[in-house]
C-alpha cells in the first residue's frame, strides 16, 4: 500500500537536504529537481457488481471507474486491484496515464462461492506501495462493501399431472370410458429417462401403464386409458412416475406426482341400439370409380330414449384388397322409414383408407332414437383393383365396432348389406399424351412447356408418358410444380429418365422420389425401379420404362429386361418407353446411343416404342425389323403383332425445335423446324368405340395443327 503522509514528508525533507549538498559540494555535477505546481489525486468511483444477488457458481462481474481528481496528469500507468474478503483477485488491470478529470473503467470476473462476503477496490495498488505520488494518498480505496452469495439453484425435474378428465363425463354401465391426463415436467432439468404413468380407479391400478418419455423442462405428454364402466360411485386418480415400486425419477418435489381423488358415477344402462341392414349392394362398379354409393343401408334403432353414435368400423369382406384398392370411405345418414340414398343426406364422417385388416373406422356424431336411422357407405375404387374382384361391406361386430355414448349395442354377430358388387374394368377411352424434352417456363408464360401441358389438359388426356429430359435445370420441385399448376397434383404422370435428369434423379427430393410419391397419392403401384427399369399397369395398358444409353454401357441388360417383362404380361397394349435413340430411329443429329437390342425385343413383344431426345416429331411405318428398317406395311392403320411394331420420337415438349438432317423410306411422318413445327404432343386414344384392340393416335401442336394421325389395331396375343 501507499507510504504514510509522515513518510512522504520525510522523503521531501531528504530531497531538500540532497539538493543543498549538491549546491555546496557538488555544484558542477548536480541540478535541483523541478517543482511541479498543481495536484494529482486518483480515486475509485461508481463501483458495482453484477448480478447484485448472485448464486453460488455464477460468474460475478465487478466494475469500477478510476478517476484523476487532480489538476495534473498522473504521469504514469498504474495498477487497480480488487479485494474480496481482503484477498486480492487477479489480474490487476492496468490503468492508463489519466489526464486531469479523466476516468477509466476497470473490470474483474469472479466465480461466486456461497456465503457473506465483502469487496474493496483500490487505485494505484500494485501490492508494493503503488507508483503514483498523489496529493492525497488516503482516498485510493473504496470502503469494504458487503454482499451475499446464495446457495446454487436446484437443478432437478418435477413431474406432475394436469388437464385430466374422462369421457363421457356421465358414463353408463358397459360403456368404454376414456381417461386422459397430461404429464408435465415443472422442474429445471430433464426427467433423465422414461417413466410409467398410472391410472387408479377406486384405488386399484388400471392397466396398461403408459410410458411417458424423457420430458425436457416445461415439456408435456398426454397419456390415455380405456375402462369398461361398472355401475356405482367411483373415484379416479392419476400418478406420474408410478411403477408401483416408488418410481424411477428423482425429483425436486416427490409429493406432487398424483392428482387428488376425483369422484365420478356410472349409472345403469337404460337403452340399447340395434344395428341391422336393408336393401342390396349395387351389382357392379367400374374401375376406377370415385365417390360411388355401394347400395343398401345399415339401420340403427334404439329401444328407448336416445344416444349418440361416435364411431362405426366397417369391414370389406370381398376379394378386392381394400387396403390398396379402396379409399375415401364417406358415411352419410338420415332418419327415414325407408332407406333411399340420393346424396342429400348428412355426413357422419370419413376415413381416408382401409387398414391391412380391411377395416375402416369412421368417427362422427349421429343421434339415434326410437325412429330408424339409415346409414349409407360411399367410397372410391382405385385403379389398382382388378377386373372381376368383388366388394362386400359389413359391420363385423356392432357390439364392439360401434361406439355409443350411452347404453349398449346389438348384435355381436356380423351385419352385412345383402348382395355382392363386382368390379369391372371400364372400357371408356383412355388418352395418353407422349412428350419429351420439356424445359421449364415461368408461371404466367405459355409459349412452350406450359402451353404443351395446357394442350394436354384441353384435349382431355388421362395421363402423360414423359420420355425424359424434364426441366434442364435440375430443379425437381419447380418442374413438378409446373405440372401441378396446369394438370393438377393428382394427375397421372409417368416418366423415363433422360440424360439431363441424372444429376437430380435420386434422393429424397429428386425426380424419382417425387414421381413415386405422385403414384402413391393416386393409389397406383409399380414394379422394379420407377423410371429406370420398372413397369406400371395403367387402365389395362402395360407401361415398361427403361434407361438404355444412360445407366448402362452395352445395353444388354435393358434388352433382356424388356424381353422378360413383355413375355410375362398378356395385356392387349404394351408400350416401351425410354429417352435416347439409335441414329436411324430419329431424323436429327443424334448418333447410336442405345443399341438395337431394346428396339428388337420390344418389337418382338408387340409393344409400341416411345422415345424422345431429338427435339422434333417423327414416326415410322410398321416395321418387321428395326435394325434393318424392314417395312411391314405403309398403311395408316398399323396392326401390332408379336414381331411387328413402330417407333415414334415425340420431343417437342417445349425446350427447343430442331431441323431435319436425316430421312428414309421407313418414316411415315416427319415434323421438324423444316416443316414449320411448333411444340406439341402425340396423343394415343385407347379403347375407341369400346374396343379393347383399337386406338387412334394424333400429333397436335399448340397452334391446333394436326401434324400426324393414324390408327393402331392390336393383334398381340
Amino acid at each position: 500500500m501507499k507510504e504514510s503522509h509522515a513518510q512522504a514528508r520525510l522523503a521531501a525533507s531528504s530531497l531538500g537536504l540532497i539538493a543543498g549538498l549538491c549546491l555546496s559540494v557538488f555544484l558542477a555535477a548536480c541540478e535541483a529537481p523541478v517543482t511541479v505546481s498543481g495536484s494529482l489525486d486518483l480515486i475509485v468511483q461508481n463501483r458495482a457488481l453484477t448480478p447484485t444477488a448472485p448464486s453460488a457458481g455464477q460468474t460475478v462481474t465487478f466494475t469500477a471507474d478510476v478517476a484523476n481528481n487532480g489538476s495534473v496528469a498522473a504521469g504514469h500507468t498504474s495498477s487497480t486491484r480488487l479485494y474480496i474478503d481482503g484477498a486480492p483477485v487477479p489480474p490487476d488491470p492496468t490503468t492508463g496515464d489519466l489526464a486531469p478529470g479523466a476516468a477509466e473503467t476497470e473490470t474483474w470476473n469472479w466465480t461466486a462461492t456461497e456465503g457473506d462476503h465483502t469487496y474493496q477496490i483500490c487505485a494505484d495498488d500494485d501490492g508494493a506501495g503503488g507508483v503514483i505520488t498523489e496529493s492525497d494518498e488516503t482516498n485510493n480505496c473504496t470502503a469494504q462493501v458487503p454482499f451475499t452469495v446464495s446457495p446454487p439453484p436446484s437443478e432437478a425435474p418435477d413431474l406432475a399431472v394436469q388437464d385430466h378428465g374422462l369421457a363421457p363425463a356421465a358414463p353408463t354401465t358397459g360403456q368404454t370410458v376414456s381417461f386422459t391426463a397430461q404429464v408435465v415436467n415443472n422442474g429445471s432439468a430433464p426427467a433423465g429417462g422414461s417413466s410409467s404413468t398410472r391410472l387408479y380407479i377406486d384405488g386399484a391400478p388400471v392397466p396398461p401403464d403408459p410410458t411417458t418419455g424423457d420430458l425436457a423442462p416445461g415439456a408435456a405428454e398426454t397419456e390415455t386409458w380405456s375402462w369398461s364402466a361398472t355401475e356405482g360411485d367411483h373415484t379416479y386418480q392419476i400418478c406420474a412416475d408410478d411403477d408401483g415400486a416408488g418410481g424411477v425419477i428423482t425429483e425436486s418435489d416427490e409429493t406432487n406426482n398424483c392428482t387428488a381423488q376425483v369422484p365420478f358415477s356410472v349409472t345403469a344402462s337404460t337403452g340399447s341400439v340395434t344395428v341391422a341392414a336393408t336393401g342390396a349392394q349395387i351389382p357392379t362398379l367400374d374401375i376406377p370409380a370415385s365417390g360411388e354409393y355401394v347400395g343398401g343401408a345399415f339401420t340403427f334403432v334404439r329401444d328407448n330414449g336416445s344416444a349418440a353414435i361416435k364411431q362405426i368400423t366397417f369391414t370389406e369382406t370381398g376379394t378386392v384388397d381394400a387396403n390398396t384398392s379402396l379409399s375415401d370411405l364417406s358415411v352419410y345418414y338420415e332418419a327415414a322409414a325407408d332407406c333411399n340414398y340420393d346424396g342429400t343426406e348428412q355426413l357422419f364422417g370419413s376415413a381416408a383408407s382401409f387398414d391391412v385388416s380391411e377395416k375402416a373406422a369412421v368417427s362422427g356424431s349421429m343421434v339415434v332414437g326410437t325412429s330408424q336411422v339409415c346409414v349409407y357407405a360411399v367410397l372410391t375404387v382405385g385403379a389398382a383393383a382388378s377386373d372381376g374382384e368383388t366388394l362386400e361391406i359389413e359391420i363385423s361386430d356392432p357390439s364392439t365396432e360401434v361406439m355409443v355414448d350411452a347404453g349398449s349395442l346389438t348384435p355381436s354377430t356380423p351385419v352385412a348389406i345383402a348382395g355382392t358388387t363386382i368390379l369391372n374394368k371400364s372400357r371408356a377411352t383412355v388418352t395418353i399424351a407422349f412428350i419429351g424434352d420439356q424445359g421449364w417456363e415461368s408461371p404466367g408464360e405459355s409459349s412452350g412447356p406450359r402451353a404443351v401441358l395446357q394442350l394436354i389438359k384441353d384435349d382431355g388426356a388421362d395421363a402423360v408418358m414423359h420420355q425424359g429430359d424434364f426441366d434442364y435445370g435440375n430443379d425437381p420441385a419447380a418442374w413438378e410444380q409446373q405440372i401441378d399448376d396446369v394438370l393438377g397434383a393428382d394427375f397421372p404422370y409417368f416418366v423415363s429418365i433422360g440424360n439431363h435428369d441424372v444429376d437430380a434423379w435420386s434422393g429424397s427430393g429428386g425426380y424419382q422420389a417425387r414421381m413415386e410419391q405422385r403414384l402413391q397419392r393416386l393409389g397406383l403401384s409399380w414394379q422394379g425401379e420407377l423410371g429406370v427399369q420398372g413397369t406400371v399397369e395403367f387402365q389395362g395398358i402395360f407401361l415398361v420404362f427403361g434407361a438404355p444409353g444412360i445407366f448402362d454401357s452395352d445395353n444388354t441388360d435393358y434388352a433382356a429386361f424388356f424381353a422378360d417383362r413383355l413375355s410375362t404380361d398378356n395385356s392387349t397394349w404394351s408400350i416401351c418407353s425410354w429417352h435416347k435413340n439409335q441414329q436411324k430411329m430419329q431424323v436429327g443429329g443424334k448418333g447410336d446411343e442405345t443399341g438395337w437390342g431394346v428396339y428388337e425385343r420390344c418389337r418382338e413383344g408387340g409393344a409400341i416404342i416411345a422415345t424422345a431426345h431429338e427435339h422434333s416429331y417423327s414416326r415410322t411405318h410398321l416395321l418387321s425389323n428395326m435394325e434393318n428398317q424392314v417395312i411391314a406395311s405403309t398403311s395408316d392403320t398399323l396392326t401390332l403383332t408379336s414381331g411387328e411394331s413402330f417407333v415414334f420420337v415425340s420431343g417437342l415438349g417445349g425446350r427447343s425445335i430442331r431441323g431435319q438432317s436425316r430421312s428414309g423410306d421407313w418414316w411415315a411422318s416427319i415434323y421438324t423446324a423444316d416443316q414449320g413445327a411448333n411444340y406439341g404432343a402425340l396423343f394415343g386414344v385407347f379403347y375407341v368405340d369400346g374396343r379393347d384392340d383399337l386406338a387412334y393416335f394424333y400429333f397436335k401442336d399448340i397452334d391446333g395443327v394436326i401434324a400426324d394421325e393414324f390408327w393402331v389395331v392390336s393383334r398381340v396375343d
